[in-house]
């Protein structure tokens, strides 16, 4: 493998052929407006992920960037907007904790994701075995240790290894086309 310097992305090529994109590349990009109304066609699932800085405070921001990302050993990432209060903070943190919503939970991903100073006000959570806050009532969490983090374009992907996970039963809160929702379950028998 060869590690290339792309613009701000951080690029890990296979192959001895592989070269950097030449600058047309980059005057070809569609504008930011239209990559949000199209990627927004793709319901997400919505959490809120928590971490603490060096001091020990707790933080948290909604975050529907996150996805599984290896199964052996087991992984998450998670994309932040290098803007965002939180970024400093992942930045120097040892470990992170995904708390995946449910529809009931629409409340929590608006006041994590709203300029509040406290976003923890009147929210229910306990610390994980990492320390991080887990969310009381959240469809399901995953505790991460910090393992890499790559920046790429505005945002920062912060990939953890999974040391603690738990779900229950119920129902998603989703993110579509820039509004919270929730899917029209099928299940297996009624197809």
């Amino acid at each position: 493998m060869t590690d290339m310097r792309v613009g701000e992305l951080d690029v890990i090529s296979r192959g001895a052929g592989a070269t950097a994109p030449d600058e047309s590349t980059y005057s070809s990009f569609v504008d930011p407006s239209t990559f949000c109304a199209v990627v927004g066609h793709s319901p997400c699932g919505v959490s809120v992920v928590t971490a603490r800085d060096a001091d020990g405070c707790s933080h948290g921001i909604t975050v529907s960037s996150y996805a599984s990302l290896s199964l052996d050993p087991p992984m998450m990432l998670i994309c932040i907007d290098t803007r965002s209060r939180i970024h400093p903070v992942l930045s120097v943190a040892r470990s992170f904790a995904v708390n995946i919503l449910s529809a009931e939970q629409e409340s929590l991903a608006r006041q994590f994701s709203s300029r509040a100073d406290d976003r923890f006000a009147g929210i229910r959570c306990s610390p994980g075995k990492s320390g991080d806050l887990l969310i009381a009532d959240a469809l399901a969490f995953l505790e991460c240790r910090l393992v890499n983090a790559v920046r790429a374009g505005d945002h920062t992907i912060f990939i953890g290894a999974v040391s603690a996970a738990q779900a229950r039963d119920g129902t998603p809160l989703l993110r579509y086309r820039g509004a919270y929702t929730e899917p029209l379950t099928r299940r297996p028998s009624d197809m």
